[in-house]
C-alpha cells in the first residue's frame, strides 16, 4: 500500500561554533509514533500517520539540525490493525520491509531540507555530493 504523503511538523537548525579541525558529521532517524489518522480518502482503507525524527548532528558542538515530520500511509483495515497493536506493546514497527520504505522515504525528502539548511547556517553536507572528474584523452 502506498505512503501518501510526507509532510514537516518542525524545522530547525544550529550554528553552535565556527569549525576548527576536524568534524564528525551523524545521522539519526526515529520513528517516534503511529496512529490511525481520519481520513475521507477510501471506505476499505485505513490511513495510518507515522510520526519521525531526523537528526544531524555536527561534533565537536558545530551544529544541529533536527526535522520532525509525519508520513500519511495508506492500507488494509488488518494490517493496519496489527501494526498500531504493536506499536502500543513495543513501541516499534516489526514489518522491515514497511519500516524501509519509511526510513527510505523519510531519508530522500529530509535530505534535501537539512542540505538546505546546512548551507543556509554554513555548515557542510552531511551527505558526500558527487563530483565529476575529467578523463585523460586516449
Amino acid at each position: 500500500m502506498p505512503i501518501i504523503g510526507l509532510n514537516f511538523s518542525q524545522v530547525s537548525g544550529e550554528k553552535k561554533n565556527s569549525i576548527k579541525g576536524r568534524i564528525n558529521v551523524k545521522q539519526d532517524i526515529k520513528i517516534v509514533s503511529l496512529e490511525k489518522e481520519q481520513m475521507n480518502i477510501s471506505s476499505s482503507e485505513d490511513t495510518l500517520k507515522v510520526g519521525f525524527e531526523f537528526k544531524v548532528d555536527y561534533a565537536p558542538e558545530v551544529g544541529q539540525i533536527s526535522l520532525k515530520g509525519n508520513i500519511l500511509y495508506m492500507t488494509e483495515p488488518k494490517l493496519a490493525e496489527s501494526l498500531l497493536k504493536n506499536w502500543k506493546k513495543n513501541n516499534k514497527i516489526d514489518d522491515e520491509r514497511l519500516l524501509l520504505n519509511f526510513f527510505n522515504a523519510i531519508i530522500s525528502k529530509s535530505n534535501v531540507k537539512a542540505l538546505l539548511l546546512a548551507d543556509d547556517l554554513g555548515l557542510p553536507p552531511h551527505v558526500r555530493m558527487p563530483r565529476l572528474t575529467s578523463q585523460p584523452k586516449k
